[in-house]
């Protein structure tokens, strides 16, 4: 699955920058970005101290902890989209 998003995102972004072209490629970084930005660096991060801490094998309640910060990703982000 990794191949698939790197060759769409690089197919994507090499056309938009194609029809773009000479201007340069203006990305917005808006609120929703920043948000979810948050979440995948707060599960990176713990999934790194996680892993590490217990040899590879993570207890049950990792995952646990993994779907509740899911849904408060959900949560912020549904109120961020209604506000």
């Amino acid at each position: 699955t990794l191949l698939n998003d790197i060759l769409g995102l690089g197919i994507a972004l090499t056309l938009t920058c194609a029809q773009d072209y000479p201007h340069p490629f203006r990305s917005h970084v808006n609120r929703s970005l920043i948000i979810a930005w948050f979440f995948l660096g707060v599960s990176l991060v713990s999934s790194l101290a996680v892993f590490h801490n217990y040899n590879y094998t993570p207890p049950r309640q990792y995952a646990y902890f993994l779907f509740s910060v899911y849904i408060v990703f959900v949560a912020v982000s549904i109120t961020n989209e209604i506000m």
